[in-house]
């Protein structure tokens, strides 16, 4: 076992409107890349993952609801001193309920 690095670097573009006076996020474009060492070392070699990640996102104005979709591609291991290299993809799709925490309205003491 070994210290384990990651770094990560990404951006986000969004567009917003404005609803009942707050500003909401209707849709967004995400992308990023990593490369990190793993805290393995295996026969003196770390072993390392690399990888690109692309989402995209919308939230819906009349419901609570959001739905996002991501990409994910990265290639994990090394072929050298005889050990595996993995190369993978995933695909993940999410849907979130989110929560008024201000309503405008009523207020109840």
């Amino acid at each position: 076992m070994e210290n384990s690095q990651k770094v990560s670097a990404g951006f986000e573009i969004s567009k917003s409107k404005t609803y009942y006076n707050a500003k909401i996020e209707k849709s967004y474009f995400q992308t990023g890349v990593y490369y990190g060492n793993s805290y393995l070392s295996v026969n003196g070699e770390k072993i390392k993952d690399m990888g690109l990640t692309v989402g995209f996102g919308i939230n819906s104005l009349k419901s609570p609801l959001s739905y996002s979709i991501v990409l994910q591609y990265g290639i994990k291991g090394t072929t050298s001193n005889d050990l595996v290299e993995e190369k993978y993809v995933n695909l993940t799709f999410a849907l979130s309920f989110r929560e008024a925490w201000y309503p405008r309205g009523k207020k109840w003491d």
